[in-house]
């Protein structure tokens, strides 16, 4: 993660409308695209991670494989490869879930959901900046309902907890 790296800014409509830089995304919280992926094992149980304090935002938050897309990048591409980033996994078949809208007072996001289902472990494989500093598997029930990431969530990644929310029906079916 850079500060250097570029990003597409897009309109309302998810339209690109210039390119800037990831710094300059979070200075002046221009809407940008990001993903979202929900990871479930076969049992149906959920991951959940933490990631670290070096983070730009939502620090110690993490419920997902999520990130901004890269400029040009597509949604499928930028989740597939923020997937590998955050969490260590490759080589699985995304679910196209949803669109999230998302704006606050520090992240204006367009994005879109996903999910996937992953049977083997869940390890961070970028050693040069630890994104995530520790997981667990946890029951969908548990973990929406987590008092301790309760506590720390805000109305800023609300949007993520509805997300998890949805996407747990979606992954049974309902």
């Amino acid at each position: 993660m850079s500060g250097d790296e570029l990003i597409d800014v897009v309109d309302e409509q998810d339209r690109v409308i210039r390119q800037a830089t990831r710094g300059e995304m979070r200075r002046q919280n221009l809407r940008h695209r990001c993903v979202y992926v929900l990871v479930f094992n076969s049992a149906g149980q959920l991951f959940v991670h933490r990631r670290t304090a070096a983070k730009d935002v939502f620090r110690a938050l993490g419920r997902d494989g999520r990130g901004v897309v890269n400029a040009g990048e597509t949604y499928d591409r930028g989740a597939l490869r923020e997937l590998r980033e955050e969490i260590g996994i490759a080589g699985v078949a995304l679910r196209r879930l949803f669109p999230l809208r998302y704006a606050d007072t520090q992240s204006c996001v367009s994005g879109v959901v996903y999910s996937c289902t992953w049977t083997a472990s869940c390890t961070s494989s970028r050693p040069r900046s630890r994104p995530v500093s520790g997981s667990i598997w946890m029951s969908c029930w548990n973990a929406r309902n987590d008092s301790s990431s309760a506590r720390t969530a805000s109305r800023r990644c609300a949007a993520t907890f509805r997300c998890s929310n949805r996407c747990v029906t979606d992954s049974r079916g309902g």
